[in-house]
């Protein structure tokens, strides 16, 4: 029983998925720019031939036998053209849960000034990239958007559900800050907030 338990012990120290969901995988490297005037967020605006997202970190799915950092800068070189070499890693922020049922890690590292001012976007993926000073962010508290979810079609759903969902309401809350034009919003302001949650009072220093 003390082996069962074990076993129990580690799987429950495991990330799990939703029940009857199996999540992918991925990453995204959360770029910090070293500026003259301090250090600052990099976000990039997928290209229009994407589905639209606003703001996000340079990222995409883990590959093989890929770590979250090997993943994160691959894909940040393949996006921007920023050399994994030129990027210096700080660690990761917990792990969260895209709406997509993706399992995303969020890699911190430094890029400096001159790295991203030769960055080229990749057309196919990327539209234009931005910056936003830390010291803005820490000092401008994250706007909230609350919308409620519920269920759709319920007359395709199994008859002894049905019931239990007509009138269900989930009622969520979005981060999302406005800069100079641009939105920061979903699951991009949630790490920019676990960021910055970690960096309040100590980002001088990195």
């Amino acid at each position: 029983m003390k082996d069962e338990l074990e076993g129990l012990r580690r799987a429950l120290a495991r990330p799990t998925a939703p029940a009857g969901e199996r999540l992918r995988e991925a990453a995204v490297l959360v770029p910090l720019v070293e500026t003259e005037e301090g250090y600052a967020l990099l976000y990039e605006v997928r290209a229009a031939t994407l589905r639209r997202q606003p703001g996000g970190f340079p990222g995409g799915g883990i590959e093989g036998a890929e770590t979250p950092s090997e993943a994160a800068l691959r894909e940040t070189w393949e996006e921007l053209a920023i050399p994994p070499k030129r990027v210096t890693l700080l660690g990761e922020l917990p792990m969260t849960v895209h709406s997509t049922l993706r399992r995303v890690y969020p890699v911190v590292g430094v890029v400096p000034q001159a790295a991203v001012e030769g960055a080229r976007p990749s057309p196919a993926e990327v539209g234009r990239i931005f910056t936003v000073p830390l010291d803005w962010l820490l000092r401008t508290p994250p706007s909230r958007a609350a919308y409620t979810l519920a269920p759709e079609r319920l007359e395709e759903q199994p008859p002894e559900v049905q019931d239990f969902l007509r009138g269900y309401r989930f009622r969520q809350e979005a981060l999302y800050w406005r800069w100079d034009g641009e939105t920061i919003w979903g699951l991009t302001a949630r790490i920019t907030w676990q960021l910055l949650n970690c960096a309040d009072g100590v980002f001088h220093s990195l």
